[in-house]
Parts: structure tokens; C-alpha cells; sequence
């Protein structure tokens, strides 16, 4: 039976190249702008010692009609790796199409792990609205009012909440492989520990709340 080992095979190719995005810390100064009035504050709250990451992207924002607007040129593009500070960017007063995205997953092997993701997109002309999951890959999406900085300031307040709802699909495919190569024939029977081993014995999905203001 070759089907174990090509799993464990995609298994742990992904487990090692899930994502080949360059993450760094976020580096203030570089975004500091001394004639700038206006900011987009990010802050967290109970994320500790997890692995966050985060992916900004700012546009700005032509507006068409009431009910329409374009997003257009890029004024901020940045893959943040969390370092346990708030994150300030300095903007010019105009109005903003903003692209968040944070995401993490502890990939302890044999262990418990734990992961989340919310997608927020400021694009639109209507309150947040959570996307539906149907062919979505993220776990929580929201479409959001775009950002007017003419005005005032923003400030986005994230909280971790250990929910802990298994993963089920992980988890099937996790204890599946597992149980298929345990019962087959030698070598592929010697390869049962290697999808915990990779992946750990369970995996469960927090939530990551949002308030803005």
C-alpha cells in the first residue's frame, strides 16, 4: 500500500514549506512620518507566547459612488512577525483600503497544537460582515467599512480566546493516516508514528476577537 507513505509524504512537506512568506519584526521608524497626523494602531491582547504573524496591506481608496469605491495604488505592504509590542503606522489624511490578516499555528510535534486565523478586508462601503466559510481557507473573514484617515485615527484591539474546538479535519487526517498505516504490511506499518510525530496527537482552533475604534 503506497497511499500511507505518499500521505506522510505531503504531510510533511507541508508541515516544512507551509508558507514561504518572509516574516520580519516590525520596524516603526520606517514608517514613521514626522508631518503625518493620522494612525493605524494595532494592538494585542492575550496572544503570549504564540507564534502570531501578520500580514498589512494598505491601498488607497478612490471613491466612485455612495455605494462603490476602488481600491488602487499600494502604500504599505509588510508580513509581521509578532513581538509582543503594538504596531503603529503613521498615514497621510486620506481615505484607505486596509488588508489584515493574522494568523498562527504552534506545530508542537507529538503534541497538542493550537492555531487560528482572521481575515479582515476594509473594502467596502457597509458595516463588518462576516464572509461565509463556503470555499473560504480562513477560519473567521470579515468585510469591513473602508478606513477614513481625513478624519480621524484608528485604533484595532485584537484578542486571542482559547476556544479550543477541534480541528476536525486535521484531526481525520491525522488519525486516518495513522490507523491506515498501522494496519498494513511491512515496511509502511514502521511509518504509524510519523503523522503524530509531524503534526501532533490533536490539533484545536482558537478564535481571534476584534474591536475597533
Amino acid at each position: 500500500m503506497k497511499t500511507p507513505l505518499i500521505i506522510f509524504i505531503f504531510l510533511f512537506i507541508f508541515n516544512n514549506c507551509a508558507s514561504n512568506i518572509e516574516y520580519k519584526i516590525f520596524n516603526e521608524k520606517i514608517h514613521y512620518n514626522s508631518e503625518s497626523n493620522r494612525s493605524l494602531l494595532l494592538e494585542f491582547q492575550d496572544f503570549k507566547e504564540l507564534p502570531l504573524l501578520i500580514n498589512i496591506q494598505i491601498k488607497k481608496m478612490k471613491k466612485i459612488s455612495e455605494d462603490e469605491i476602488k481600491c488602487e495604488e499600494i502604500i504599505l505592504n509588510e508580513n509581521i512577525k509578532y513581538n509582543k509590542e503594538n504596531i503603529k503606522i503613521d498615514l497621510e489624511r486620506q481615505e484607505n483600503c486596509v488588508y489584515i490578516y493574522l494568523h498562527y499555528n504552534t506545530s508542537r510535534l507529538i503534541f497538542k497544537n493550537e492555531k487560528a486565523d482572521l481575515k479582515l478586508d476594509f473594502n467596502s462601503t457597509g458595516k463588518c460582515l462576516q464572509q461565509p466559510k463556503i470555499n473560504s481557507p480562513y477560519q473567521n473573514e470579515y468585510k469591513c467599512n473602508y478606513l477614513d484617515f481625513t478624519n480621524k485615527s484608528y485604533s484595532i484591539i485584537f484578542t486571542n480566546i482559547p476556544v479550543e474546538r477541534v480541528d476536525e479535519r486535521h484531526a481525520i487526517l491525522t488519525w486516518g493516516t495513522t490507523l491506515s498505516s498501522a494496519i498494513s504490511n511491512p515496511p509502511f506499518v514502521f511509518f504509524t508514528p510519523i503523522p503524530i510525530f509531524l503534526t501532533g496527537y490533536i490539533t484545536v482552533k482558537n478564535e481571534i476577537k476584534f474591536d475597533i475604534f
